[in-house]
């Protein structure tokens, strides 16, 4: 059984599957089950390499989206994307952000990204941590942010800090 965060990315690929269209697929680490970090980046590597995704897109032309459900694999499907020309009548979304994933986003590979927000997970991690060291009682959940990102949404500037940590700005979350 995968441990820590591995077992959480396998809900990725089975919410995917639940609600996506007949027309849609997903490139998905989850059938790696993976044991350690390193083999879950190993199996990413080599499926963003293998050309999983340009198989894909070449094998089913009726195909009209593709979901991606991390970085490594958004970055190749991505360049399946962009070697095929699908441009606009193709979606691909993908998972996180990385740098080659914001070049897809850039050139239209890739139509949207789905963003978490690491820098308030490591802050409310640290925050709710301290908080419950000193008995407060925590929340059942915690909403540390997420965001879709489009070509057309990714200069704004309310983005920015999930796109780009050094850019990420705490105003509304603290008072002078």
């Amino acid at each position: 059984m995968p441990r820590g965060g591995f077992r959480k990315r396998a809900g990725r690929p089975k919410g995917s599957r639940d609600t996506r269209p007949r027309r849609w697929l997903a490139v998905s680490a989850a059938e790696a089950n993976p044991e350690s970090r390193e083999a879950f980046v190993e199996f990413c590597r080599q499926v963003a390499d293998s050309g999983r995704a340009a198989d894909m897109l070449t094998k089913d032309p009726d195909l009209v989206g593709l979901f991606a459900d991390n970085a490594q694999m958004g970055t190749g499907a991505g360049a399946s994307v962009a070697e095929q020309k699908l441009g606009a009548k193709f979606r691909l979304v993908a998972f996180d952000s990385d740098a080659g994933e914001l070049e897809h986003l850039k050139d239209g590979s890739i139509y949207a990204l789905i963003v978490q927000d690491p820098y308030m997970m490591g802050f409310a991690g640290v925050w709710y941590g301290y908080a419950a060291a000193h008995g407060v009682r925590l929340p059942k959940t915690v909403d540390t942010g997420v965001g879709t990102v489009t070509k057309a949404s990714m200069n704004d500037p309310a983005l920015a800090g999930l796109l780009d940590v050094s850019k990420r700005k705490l105003d509304p979350f603290l008072a002078d």
